[in-house]
């Protein structure tokens, strides 16, 4: 058991990025409504949450044109590996990353979905 907060790179790598994630938004709802503020779109807060875990590590570039050590959105790497498995190359090796919220702010190409702050949070 631990006291006070689990170690997030520890979770993502031991339990996964869903898990991750979960444990993320249980965590700012919980504190929410320790201190008895009402929150909705849930939803929203899974949206926020998800694009800390849209980047990763090149750790082999494979055949494509990235090289080792980038970090690149996830998608990126998915779409080149498609790519390099139908013409049989070899394919990119990559660590997910788990970024903060202020890092992925200003990496403006993992903010194609604008979030309105005034819609996150309503307070009763």
């Amino acid at each position: 058991m631990t006291a006070g907060s689990l170690n997030l790179h520890g979770l993502m790598r031991l339990k996964g990025v869903e898990a991750t994630q979960r444990y993320i938004i249980n965590e700012v709802l919980r504190i929410y409504a320790a201190q008895e503020v009402r929150t909705w779109l849930t939803s929203t807060w899974s949206l926020l949450f998800a694009r800390c875990l849209v980047a990763c590590r090149i750790e082999d570039a494979g055949d494509s044109d990235f090289v080792t050590g980038d970090i690149v959105s996830k998608a990126a790497v998915v779409n080149a590996n498609k790519q390099l498995a139908a013409e049989g190359k070899n394919l990119i090796s990559y660590t997910q990353l788990l970024l903060g919220i202020t890092k992925v702010s200003i990496w403006s190409d993992y903010l194609a979905i604008p979030l309105r702050p005034s819609r996150i949070l309503l307070v009763c």
